[in-house]
């Protein structure tokens, strides 16, 4: 009896937690494009001034 409301408990939260973790997936793709692109530039930049 014990177990199931300690699953009943902790259900909630573990879901609130991936849910809080999935959420932010897109943010760290995003920066993380952003963070290739500015090394692309000064790539560019370094191989346009040769």
């Amino acid at each position: 009896m014990n177990l199931l409301i300690t699953a009943l408990i902790a259900l909630p939260l573990v879901l609130t937690a991936v849910a809080i973790l999935l959420s932010r997936l897109p943010d760290e793709q995003a920066d993380l494009a952003e963070l290739r692109a500015v090394r692309e530039r000064k790539q560019a930049r370094k191989e346009g001034s040769k």
